[in-house]
């Protein structure tokens, strides 16, 4: 139940990146998507 809130969230937030037309670069959103999961779901050293 959680990786599924989680993966429901994550497409969320890049939906709304995609549909607003806001300009992030693209190593900017893996980065701080990846520190998300860093954060607490995944065992990998940063």
């Amino acid at each position: 139940m959680f990786a599924i809130m989680t993966l429901g969230a994550l497409k969320e937030i890049l939906y709304q990146v995609t549909m607003r037309g806001l300009d992030y670069p693209e190593d900017r959103i893996v980065d701080e998507l990846y520190g998300f999961l860093c954060g607490g779901y995944l065992r990998s050293a940063r």
